[in-house]
């Protein structure tokens, strides 16, 4: 049995150790907000996009306006009216070629902010290990070190021989 004197050293030990667990923490938190890319947006130039669409079936109207296109999209013109009988080949609709090149470089720009996020997480996670395997090795030598005082203290008051 550990004294009391050894208990309460182990009791302070595991207490600060919590306390630096949570400093630390805090720390890596702070760190890891900074680190943050910073990214600045420039306006694209203009340029022409033609995409032409090809297919065969039969279009059924589902609403009154039977077209759509995928949201932020701009149709420049459209080439068929209510009613209209249609043919293999027809064209229906023109896109508006800076909607269209929109729509791709927002996307780009999320999936290039999305890979920043995920290379932050990556080295994140790597500190955290590092760190994490720092504290333990801190927790475990003080453990033992605090199994041997105990074991020393024991030792002076019954003059036994004791081995740690």
């Amino acid at each position: 049995m550990l004294s009391k004197l050894t208990k309460n050293k182990c009791a302070k030990i595991l207490a600060g150790f919590m306390v630096f667990m949570f400093a630390m923490t805090v720390i890596s938190r702070g760190a890891a907000s900074m680190t943050v890319a910073q990214v600045a947006a420039i306006h694209p130039g203009t340029r022409s996009l033609e995409t032409i669409v090809t297919g065969e079936g039969t279009m059924e109207q589902q609403t009154e306006n039977g077209f759509w296109t995928l949201a932020g999209l701009v149709l420049e013109k459209v080439y068929v009216q209510k009613g209209q009988k249609l043919r293999k080949g027809d064209v229906l609709a023109k896109v508006q070629a800076k909607s269209l090149e929109e729509k791709i470089q927002t996307l780009q720009k999320e999936i290039r902010g999305l890979e920043l996020q995920s290379e932050e997480a990556q080295d994140t996670i790597r500190r955290n290990r590092q760190e994490n395997h720092q504290l333990h090795l801190f927790f475990y030598r003080n453990c033992l070190a605090c199994a041997q005082a105990g074991a020393h203290l024991k030792h002076v008051h019954n003059d036994s021989p004791v081995t740690p």
